[in-house]
């Protein structure tokens, strides 16, 4: 064989035409002056740039060239992989040890200018190799890694304009490169991306040429660099591409038809994957999953433990799968279907630290993807939602009190789950189901609205409950409430409790509607949730529900809520407001509704935090003239109309009870009380005036 030269080779003669580079047409070359060597033409971003966040990227998966074996390629913002060998591939697992000698190349195309070349950023081309060799040293536990040997610069006669696949074939053969064990190419181009038949936006290409070697192909140095050539690495070692199983009909799972699955409804999402490496292109590198880590041969061989046939119940403990303890993930083999499955937990934790939030921080389901790879190398994540495909679905784990089941009937719980641990049951087929399924079905059967199903019936929830998401709502489960349905406004109201995990529990009954306004109501085990379209939905629980009870619900003088349960107010008590008024508990005097004047007069002297403090009781009426009054812990406040609602406090109070309240020659107060000093205090009344001193103390003077 040649061996790759360590110098540049002889120059080939210089293009005199530019290329024009265009969008979704086959490539053409338009004749025009050549640009000065010392002019650049080409966008050079910096290391910031993130195609992804680019409007102008053309964002988008790449083609399939579909006649170049054994090439993967990287779509701007996402990974694609074309033209697989389904003959075995030239990259199937072989021993993995070794270091990986590679030959860094930047590449002056026909066309490029030498300004354009030297615009490559060589620090971070240099880093890129770097960070991989950080990534698979890591994943291999030392046994592999990656340095540069050989470092230079080529003119070749390929353009820009040429497919990606072209160029790399072309630059291979200028170099008189030949794959040898353990030696690998990587050429850097002076362009923002690649194109592969006049469409751009490739942010890399892979080429898998042996067991043990491969070469890679780059654009300018981007924010996305590291992951790509890491990626491409990975198909290098014999690794694949992590896709999610999508069905438009919802399924969890899906056996296996030869090279495709055995459902129309159903496809592979190619890179949908986005917790990792081998999925969507991102700034940063997810672990490769534990399908593919026992494929390639990684790690110590300790990290997987294997729960065999399940044909009895099997208990097991998830850690961190970016982490490092022995046994952190597990795999099993269906009795029925005898596909296996791979169990792990993505936490924030080492290379996950970035991708394992939200919903992709749980337990991740896998196993072998029928439609790519070769030779089991390609993997499907299975989501709780399979509706939902391709690197927008980032929602891939399962959480706690969620089930999962295989399409023969192996099912796996998610029992408990924190950062550092899960604990899940795997359950042979057969064994008995949760009475909630059949009555889940039941309910939806007559709910309309709710429309198709979404997931799978999900069990294990608190107090033993199930739920089953559709297009229009869930319904949730418990042998004590039944099956009940929650949609629209009342489930997101009930969502922002904490849905069966939060102060208003299950829901007891399904909706009811036709209240004042257009309204509806549900039950919950701890209260109710009732909402109109004018004002939403909104909680209510507990004291508060219950002293709105006493006004007559919505129909009553409160209407409907216009808030949530708040906290905060003196003593520990909450509030909450409602469309005439709110509802005020606090510890030892109970939930009593203030509204109108009254209520007004109350706020006008701090709420419960002045000198009244909470309420004591509900509003009274049917006094003299048609008044009001309420009790407060540090005092009252009547009203009347015409006059309004003056608390009289203190010893102005007491005063005024001596001359038998409204009842009496004073009447009504018609003012709140007036201190001019800290020495006089006054408030005045329909009949006189009730004075106060340190002196004299309270003196009612009456109108003649």
């Amino acid at each position: 064989m040649t061996a790759v030269p360590e110098e540049p080779v002889t120059p080939v003669q210089e293009a005199t035409t530019t290329p024009v580079e265009p969008a979704d047409a086959a490539p053409t070359e338009v004749e025009e002056a050549p640009a000065a060597q010392d002019e650049i033409t080409s966008f050079v971003p910096d290391l910031t740039w993130n195609p992804l966040d680019d409007p102008n990227s053309n964002a988008r998966y790449g083609d399939d060239p579909g006649d170049h074996d054994h090439e993967h390629d990287h779509g701007s913002g996402a990974a694609a992989m074309s033209g697989l060998d389904d003959g075995g591939g030239l990259a199937a697992i072989a021993p993995r040890s070794g270091e990986y000698k590679i030959t860094l190349v930047t590449v002056q195309l026909t066309g490029k200018t030498v300004a354009d070349t030297d615009a490559i950023n060589m620090t971070a081309a240099r880093n890129s190799i770097d960070s991989a060799n950080n990534y698979w040293r890591s994943a291999s536990d030392g046994k592999i890694s990656l340095r540069r040997v050989n470092e230079f610069r080529h003119k070749s006669a390929a353009r820009i304009t040429d497919s990606y696949s072209s160029i790399m074939d072309t630059v291979t053969r200028e170099l008189k490169w030949q794959a040898r064990p353990y030696e690998s190419l990587v050429i850097f181009v002076p362009h923002k991306d690649l194109s592969y038949g006049g469409s751009w936006g490739i942010l890399g290409g892979g080429f898998t040429d042996g067991p043990t070697s491969g070469r890679v192909i780059m654009p300018y140095p981007s924010a996305l660099t590291n992951n790509v050539v890491t990626h491409e690495f990975g198909h290098v070692l014999g690794v694949h591409h992590a896709n999610t199983l999508a069905c438009n009909n919802g399924r969890q799972d899906v056996p296996r038809n030869g090279r495709s699955w055995g459902d129309g409804n159903c496809w592979s999402a190619e890179y949908g994957d986005v917790t990792d490496l081998m999925g969507y292109a991102q700034v940063s590198q997810p672990m490769i999953n534990s399908l593919m880590w026992e494929y390639g041969g990684f790690g110590r061989g300790d990290e997987i433990q294997n729960l065999g046939k399940i044909t009895n119940d099997r208990q097991v403990t998830l850690r961190p799968w970016a982490g490092r303890s022995a046994n952190r993930a597990a795999k099993f083999t269906d009795p029925v279907s005898n596909e296996v499955y791979y169990l792990e937990l993505r936490t924030p934790e080492g290379y996950d630290a970035a991708t394992a939030v939200g919903g992709n921080r749980g337990v991740k389901i896998i196993k072998q993807d029928p439609v790519y790879g070769w030779d089991g190398n390609a993997s499907a994540a299975l989501t709780p939602n399979s509706r939902i495909s391709g690197y927008g679905n980032k929602s891939l784990t399962w959480q706690a009190g969620q089930t999962f089941t295989t399409h023969a009937g192996t099912r796996v719980r998610i029992d408990s789950m924190d950062n550092g641990s899960a604990q899940i049951r795997v359950m042979a087929p057969g064994a008995a189901a949760s009475p909630g399924v059949s009555a889940i079905a039941a309910a939806a059967s007559r709910t309309p609205g709710l429309g198709a199903t979404t997931t799978g019936v999900v069990c294990g929830l608190v107090r033993g409950g199930c739920y089953q998401k559709f297009q229009g709502g869930d319904i949730h489960w418990t042998s004590s409430t039944g099956a009940q349905p929650t949609k629209g406004g009342i489930r997101t109201a009930w969502g922002t409790t904490g849905y069966e995990n939060g102060r208003l529990g299950y829901p007891t009954r399904a909706e009811e509607c036709g209240l004042t306004g257009g309204g509806c109501y549900q039950r919950d085990e701890n209260g109710g949730i009732h909402g109109t379209p004018a004002i939403g939905a909104r909680p209510t629980r507990g004291g508060i529900r219950t002293a709105w009870g006493t006004t007559g619900y919505e129909t009553g003088g409160l209407g409907s809520p216009t808030g949530s349960e708040a906290g905060g107010p003196a003593g520990g008590g909450c509030y909450q407001k409602f469309q005439a008024g709110d509802t005020h508990p606090a510890p030892g005097v109970g939930a009593h509704p203030t509204r109108a004047g009254i209520r007004t007069a109350w706020a006008n002297t701090g709420y419960e935090r002045g000198s009244l403090r909470s309420p004591t009781g509900g509003e009274v009426c049917g006094l003299v003239k048609g008044g009001c009054y309420q009790n407060f812990q540090g005092g009252a406040i009547p009203w009347a109309p015409g006059v309004g609602a003056h608390p009289p406090k203190g010893a102005i109070r007491t005063a005024w009870a001596n001359t038998g309240y409204e009842t009496g020659r004073l009447g009504y107060p018609t003012s709140s009380e007036n201190c001019t000093t800290t020495t006089r205090c006054t408030q005045t009344y329909e009949g006189g005036t009730i004075t106060w001193t340190p002196t004299t103390g309270a003196t009612p003077r009456y109108n003649r």
